[in-house]
């Protein structure tokens, strides 16, 4: 995947402007697992499964116990692919590519979705928290800028899940998720995770991501 081209461009000396340029900046979910608040947390996300309102559609249903309705996922999430994604935004895939983990089943059925084959099928593996952290991590180590979940909505707990096996590791930057509209419910567990926010940095020369 990493072309001659994208060696090139990796030489390259990047000319940001400094207004757009963050420095000393550190995620606020980084902040919340150093504080020791992340387990917290996860225990909150986790908890909005027993009764499901994770997304508009408020099933009620209990996922702990693998039940499932509209998004048909239970516990765990269904992974459709994770690799370097090079078609973002110039901001976000940078030189070495978005780290885009991609999840299946969306809630949304958006009618006009580019990605309706993978986000919209039970297309790929079920991975629980540890799967999840494993491939953030994978996709760290091959360069990528960030770690972007794309349409994440509907599994919001288990990502916290992982990211919480994952920060630990190293992940120094998670993207901008691909989110629709969200629930209050979940909005407030994943309070101080950051998943709702834009913690992408520009990419850097120093060799960090």
């Amino acid at each position: 995947w990493y072309t001659r081209e994208m060696r090139w461009l990796d030489r390259q000396p990047y000319h940001l402007d400094a207004r757009f340029v963050l420095r000393d900046f550190e995620p606020v979910y980084v902040e919340t697992w150093r504080q020791g608040l992340l387990e917290t947390k996860v225990e909150q996300a986790l908890g909005e499964l027993e009764e499901c309102r994770i997304c508009p559609r408020n099933c009620g249903i209990n996922r702990l116990k693998d039940e499932q309705r509209v998004c048909h996922t239970g516990r765990h999430a269904i992974v459709s692919s994770a690799f370097p994604h090079f078609g973002e935004e110039d901001c976000l895939r940078g030189t070495r590519g978005s780290g885009t983990i991609f999840f299946g089943l969306c809630n949304l059925r958006c009618v006009f979705c580019q990605n309706w084959d993978i986000s919209q099928k039970q297309a790929g593996a079920e991975l629980d928290a540890h799967g999840i952290a494993e491939l953030a991590l994978d996709l760290q180590t091959r360069g990528c800028h960030n770690i972007n979940f794309v349409t994440p909505e509907h599994v919001v707990p288990q990502v916290v899940e992982a990211l919480a096996i994952a920060i630990p590791q190293g992940p120094s930057q998670v993207g901008r998720p691909d989110l629709g509209l969200g629930a209050a419910a979940s909005g407030q567990c994943v309070c101080g995770c950051a998943l709702w926010a834009d913690v992408m940095s520009p990419p850097n020369t120093s060799g960090q991501v």
